[in-house]
């Protein structure tokens, strides 16, 4: 268990506590990112070989196809 000399040492903790909090959250938010980016990349390379990905970009937010409404073969 860690002794804490002063309120200034117990407020650097839990400073120090609050921050790795928010970077879990950060890593978390970061790895869904990822996630949708690969996601978004399987369908763009598929399209762009031709394999008839079914649906649509327009299932991916965030993609050109999204915003312009881009569809692909089905």
């Amino acid at each position: 268990m860690l002794k804490v000399q002063s309120s200034n040492e117990m407020l650097q903790v839990v400073q120090a506590l609050l921050a790795q909090k928010l970077l879990r959250e950060e890593c978390g938010v970061l790895q869904d990112r990822v996630h949708h980016l690969e996601a978004q990349n399987a369908v763009l390379q598929a399209a762009r070989r031709g394999d008839g990905v079914p649906g649509s970009l327009h299932s991916l937010p965030g993609t050109l196809g999204h915003q312009v409404g881009i569809r692909l073969k089905t």
